[in-house]
């Protein structure tokens, strides 16, 4: 039995796949990013360094995926609520930031990891290591650093 994740938000209005760390969230929230970020399972497939095929069985509940590529999923769509605040959930905002080509490295004092490339396609072709890099620069413009 399929559960249908998008039409049960909690009580604060937050659809409960949004806090949901089983398979099945992972699922819905896989689906989501695909119905609103542009992503997708060729997307997913390469971020997980497997094939669409895989994606696709896997989305449909014929298979599962091994507990690694669950983690970076995890760690991808903790990113993605990283962002999130940074937009105020603005779904918009928050894809043009992952599409985005960071271009100009000398005007920062610290430039992205993903230098001359978008968020989205750093964490496709780099995956677990990517997503943690950008989590990592994210988390040094809001937490200053000690002296």
């Amino acid at each position: 039995m399929k559960t249908d994740y998008r039409s049960r938000p909690n009580r604060e209005g937050v659809e409960r796949f949004f806090q949901d760390n089983s398979e099945n969230g992972l699922r819905a929230q896989v689906r989501w990013c695909m119905e609103n970020l542009n992503m997708t399972e060729a997307y997913f497939a390469n971020m997980l360094h497997t094939d669409t095929r895989e994606i696709e069985q896997w989305q449909r509940r014929d298979a599962h995926l091994m507990d690694s590529r669950q983690e970076v999923l995890r760690a991808f769509w903790r990113l993605h609520l990283h962002l999130r605040t940074f937009w105020d959930s603005d779904n918009c905002a928050v894809r043009k930031m992952l599409e985005y080509k960071s271009l100009a490295p000398e005007l920062r004092a610290v430039p992205p990891p993903w230098q001359g490339m978008s968020i989205k396609e750093y964490i496709e072709r780099g995956g677990i290591k990517a997503i943690e890099d950008v989590q990592g620069w994210l988390e040094n413009l809001r937490v200053p650093r000690a002296m």
